[in-house]
């Protein structure tokens, strides 16, 4: 909505305040429920679109949803060529085949790696969240206990052992 606001200015400053203006404005004008209703589809498509993107990376990773943005672009190609014939060469079609490819690819090592992991009685790698103060390591396995992470205290001057080198210490004699 405040991209919306925000376009305003430009509309003004491209010289395109005209034809805004001329856009239906009253559901009884010709071609109103066309223009508004085709606004209107591409808001929630790109609602949906920005949705999708944030449940890819929750679910699964940010490359993961590189590779789908980079698939779904070749998709949009490949519509623009069968769709409306826009032209396209061998080179920018094999482009697109080669992308879808390795799209797919990296889609079937994920699933094996996914396979793998819930074969292996689904353990995990444990994260760290701090809760009330106290850190913890969980796990998302059921035969891992969730425990507190042993404290780790630093001093805030280094000791000199005899056993140190002496180049090991400069400065802090």
């Amino acid at each position: 909505t405040m991209s919306a606001v925000l376009f305003l200015p430009l509309i003004i400053l491209m010289g395109e305040a005209e034809a805004f203006a001329a856009l239906p404005k009253v559901p009884s004008e010709e071609n109103f429920w066309v223009v508004w209703g085709g606004l209107l589809t591409s808001v929630f498509l790109a609602s949906f679109i920005g949705l999708s993107n944030f449940l890819v990376i929750q679910y699964t990773s940010a490359l993961t949803c590189n590779i789908v943005g980079y698939a779904k672009a070749c998709v949009q190609s490949l519509g623009g060529i069968l769709i409306v014939g826009d032209p396209f060469t061998a080179y920018s079609l094999s482009g697109i085949l080669l992308s879808l490819l390795g799209s797919f690819g990296y889609s079937v090592v994920r699933m094996g790696e996914t396979k793998k992991s819930k074969g292996s009685g689904g353990i995990t790698a444990p994260k760290t969240v701090v809760q009330g103060g106290t850190k913890a390591m969980i796990s998302t396995s059921k035969d891992m206990e969730i425990g507190p992470t042993p404290t780790v205290r630093r001093s805030s001057r280094l000791r000199k052992d005899s056993s140190d080198s002496p180049a090991m210490h400069k400065g802090f004699n």
